[in-house]
């Protein structure tokens, strides 16, 4: 709901791994953007092909069930009687080494849209009859979406999908439940719904995955870095300033127990590193936390970083494929504040949702934070600070401290003062369920970096108003 938002000329990016589609993609094809979408932004779609080795080869990507397009918005009774979404018989590839199932779904209609008002409906999987193998929900926390502070309900969850947001997809290895060359008949439903004549529709599309064998005996790769990073998908834990977070991937058939880690800021020589332990199976995947050591005082530029980190060695020795093993993030700078520092909590007319907390770059919370206990009622906290923080500002309703569609709840906000007492710092009190905000204070600032001196401000009152 881009009401009252600006994404600049950039917009928001989006990426999607798009692998397992590689037998489609290929000559000329045909491609169709519908239901709407479209007439809200502009859109653009980039395929971006790298050449290499995969984990493992797709054999074949046989689309199951589609709906949009096709098929729409399917009513939940016609999907359990199976006048949509039919019963499959596939004739599975004989070479195949294993299977998947993805799933796509997005709930539509007044009870199938939300959960508040549908309550909760269980997606079912049947292969060859009998009882279900898989079962799950498809209720998505919109109070989190990184596309905050939008126009119209952005907040309310939602069945599957958030507005701005990408849909969600669930995967499932079904290898156990198929023998390579069979012919196996496979079955969508859903749970009877809890209110029976509810508008319940669902937009489902479902692909079963064939795959070869391993293409690499011992290999991990790094899939992404979580922060620091300018993605939108992690955008609400960016900027930062603490221990990085990288995603690995086991992607070779022997189980993973070692990682050795390099990682460094830009050009500089001086590399942190880390040996991560645990077990780690083929294709299953790792958030790694990094020591922080001397990475943010060593090689940082006053634009334009990169965080760049590489994996070394796996099981104590060098992998198969080393083409997947760096990754460069580009990141932004979180501010660099004063060391004195007044937290300004103006509690709303529910206080017992609101709380907030200061953490510092390993996590210990700081001493100092004010019990929010009386509605409409401004609470400052002082703090003196030396190095890297974390501000997390939480609302359990997740409406934020001011929304349109709860007048009831009032309005409150979070702003930073100065020893001045000049604000320096206000945040959007519509931001859902939480926000955080990293900064850094004087005494740790970046080598080489100097702090831009906010001499004057505008003040602006009363705040929040329309």
């Amino acid at each position: 709901y881009g009401i009252g938002l600006d994404f600049g000329m950039n917009g928001k990016t989006w990426y999607f791994d798009m692998s397992d589609y590689a037998p489609l993609l290929k000559g000329n094809k045909r491609f169709l953007m519908t239901l709407g979408g479209e007439w809200q932004e502009q859109m653009n779609i980039d395929f971006l092909f790298i050449v290499g080795t995969p984990p493992r080869t797709v054999l074949e990507c046989n689309q199951l069930w589609q709906g949009g397009a096709r098929w729409g918005g399917s009513s939940i009774g016609s999907i359990n009687n199976d006048t949509r979404f039919t019963i499959q018989s596939v004739a599975t590839n004989s070479l195949a080494n294993a299977f998947k199932m993805r799933s796509t779904i997005t709930g539509h209609g007044s009870e199938g849209e939300f959960h508040q008002n549908g309550g909760l409906i269980n997606h079912l999987f049947n292969i060859n009859g009998g009882a279900n193998e898989f079962s799950w929900n498809i209720t998505r926390l919109c109070a989190t979406n990184p596309i905050t502070a939008q126009g119209g309900t952005w907040v309310y969850d939602r069945q599957g999908w958030c507005p701005g947001e990408y849909s969600l997809l669930k995967e499932y290895d079904v290898t156990p439940h198929i023998t390579p060359g069979s012919t196996v008949t496979l079955d969508y439903n859903c749970s009877n719904p809890p209110v029976p004549s509810g508008d319940y529709r669902f937009i489902a599309a479902h692909q079963l995955i064939s795959y070869g064998t391993p293409n690499h005996n011992l290999d991990v790769a790094l899939i992404d870095v979580q922060k620091p990073g300018d993605k939108v998908v992690f955008s609400r834990e960016n900027p930062m300033c603490a221990k990085p977070i990288i995603i690995v991937q086991n992607t070779g058939s022997t189980s993973i127990n070692s990682i050795d880690i390099e990682y460094w800021m830009n050009n500089n020589s001086a590399k942190e590193t880390y040996t991560w332990t645990g077990n780690l199976a083929f294709m299953d995947t790792a958030s790694i936390s990094l020591p922080i050591g001397n990475l943010w005082i060593n090689g940082i530029l006053p634009s334009n970083n990169k965080f760049n980190v590489e994996l070394k060695k796996v099981n104590n020795s060098a992998d198969n494929y080393s083409y997947n093993n760096k990754y460069s993030s580009a990141f932004t700078l979180p501010d660099v504040l004063t060391d004195s520092l007044t937290v300004e909590f103006k509690t709303n007319s529910i206080p017992s949702e609101n709380s907030y907390r200061l953490l510092d770059d390993n996590g210990n919370i700081v001493p100092g934070a004010s019990p929010l206990a009386v509605a409409n009622f401004t609470y400052t906290d002082n703090y003196v600070l030396s190095g890297c923080y974390k501000l997390v500002v939480e609302d359990t309703g997740e409406d934020g401290l001011q929304w349109w569609a709860s007048t009831g709840q009032g309005a409150g906000y979070v702003q930073l003062k100065n020893a001045q007492g000049t604000v320096i710092k206000t945040f959007n009190s519509d931001f859902g369920r939480r926000f955080e905000y990293s900064f850094t204070t004087k005494q740790f600032m970046y080598t080489g970096l100097k702090e831009n001196e906010l001499n004057n401000s505008v003040r602006l009152y009363p705040n929040p108003a329309h």
